[in-house]
């Protein structure tokens, strides 16, 4: 913005608009991970649905025993009634943690296409720490080396003891 005259120039109002495109991406990201978390709960909730239906199936009047009790059980074809009735619930979670998934994926393309890195990172910003600390090589090359001394030796002494009873007269 010029001091002067306090209005937007073509430069100002690319900043703006890459700003505001920023923080929509960075927003679509959170309610991404939202739906993903929706969608996860809604598949633990159909499960635990189904298989409550499944356990209650005589409560409900389709048998005279339990569902886990000796006697009487459960048809498959009600149990399989039973089962398609909560399939919706699985179907709508597979979807909304779809959207979810799908919504991050246009939200990380967008903040590219802004010019900034999903990650937050900015050119001149020094590297990351490494999150896992890689083993000392030097360690697992001598927890080998023993491993074939072991072998060697085992080997070794066979030779010994075969060569032993070669020099023993026969009796």
């Amino acid at each position: 913005m010029n001091d002067d005259d306090r209005t937007l120039t073509e430069a100002d109002l690319e900043v703006l608009d890459q700003t505001a495109v920023r923080q929509m991406a960075t927003l679509a990201r959170t309610v991404s991970w939202l739906l993903v978390a929706a969608g996860v709960l809604g598949t633990l909730a159909w499960f635990w649905v189904s298989l409550r239906g499944q356990q209650t199936a005589s409560a409900v009047g389709l048998s005279t025993a339990s569902a886990f009790a000796d006697g009487e059980s459960v048809p498959l074809a009600d149990r399989i009634t039973l089962f398609t009735g909560q399939v919706p619930i699985l179907l709508l979670s597979g979807i909304v943690a779809g959207v979810g998934l799908l919504l991050r994926a246009v939200a990380d393309h967008v903040q590219l296409a802004s010019g900034s890195s999903p990650l937050g990172l900015q050119v001149g910003d020094p590297w990351p720490a490494p999150a896992v600390t890689p083993s000392a090589p030097a360690a697992d090359a001598e927890d080998e080396d023993e491993d074939e001394a072991e072998h060697t030796d085992d080997a070794t002494s066979a030779e010994d003891e075969a060569a032993e009873e070669d020099e023993k007269p026969a009796t």
